[in-house]
């Protein structure tokens, strides 16, 4: 029997954007002789490129308050009563720089078909939002243990910067995987609209948060849930589920 596939704290927000841009700064040298004039104008050209510099988008900033990734930060999540499922799973940045950075996951829970643990880890990028680029689980269900790895076509991107009651997207997730040696491709397409805003009631206490509703289609099925973001800490709960530890 194949696993579970256990609800990820940072729900797959899709939406259609602009590949990732190239990071590399260019830097321009000049001759020594130049005339003073000229030399003036290399100084207000360098101070420009360090202005610039000093505002790098590909930061963590540039990912977004509704991904709020910084490095070090976690969150932890848990099944409520009103879900059939329980058990707890939580996830971290374990490295950010510049415009790259690597998270981790764990989860273990119970269901009426068994248990599972798992842990995860996952490449991310930012450019006006959050992106993944690669994904690697090992999961354990039934005594059994499975290992997978998705490597994505294009970056797709989880977390919009900019997020609005209101808004729609939409996006195609191309991909390889290899579950345990077995190599396939693939698509699912995620349908995410902002429906809401509201506040709600977590094991941290109350947040404003942006409702939101997604529809995944892997093409044989499709399912829909809602997830509830907030500003500056992500997601804070899901259908039968809430955060209940966020460490900044």
């Amino acid at each position: 029997m194949r696993p579970l596939i256990a609800p990820l704290a940072l729900a797959v927000l899709a939406c259609t954007g602009a590949p990732l841009g190239d990071t590399a700064e260019e830097h321009e040298s000049k001759d020594r002789d130049e005339a003073d004039a000229d030399a003036d104008s290399d100084s207000d050209s360098d101070a420009d490129s360090d202005s610039d510099s000093d505002a790098d988008p590909l930061s963590e900033a540039a990912c977004g308050p509704w991904a709020a990734i910084a490095e070090g930060r976690s969150w932890t999540y848990a099944f409520t009563e009103s879900s059939e499922l329980s058990g707890e799973w939580g996830q971290s940045v374990t490295n950010f720089s510049g415009s790259l950075g690597t998270m981790e996951g764990w989860g273990e829970y119970d269901s009426s078909a068994g248990s599972q643990t798992y842990e995860w880890v996952r490449a991310i990028a930012c450019d006006d939002g959050l992106y993944m680029t690669a994904y690697t689980i090992d999961s354990t269900y039934a005594g059994d243990t499975y290992r997978t790895e998705i490597e994505y076509l294009e970056p797709v991107l989880l977390f919009p910067a900019a997020l609005a009651v209101g808004d729609t997207y939409t996006q195609d997730f191309d991909y390889v995987a290899e579950i345990d040696g077995n190599r396939s491709e693939g698509r699912y397409t995620i349908e995410v609209a902002v429906v809401a805003e509201e506040e709600i009631e977590t094991g941290i206490g109350p947040f404003s948060a942006l409702k939101l509703r997604q529809v995944y289609d892997s093409g044989t099925e499709t399912t829909t849930s809602e997830v509830w973001v907030a500003r500056d800490v992500s997601v804070v709960a899901g259908t039968g589920w809430e955060i209940v530890e966020f460490d900044d």
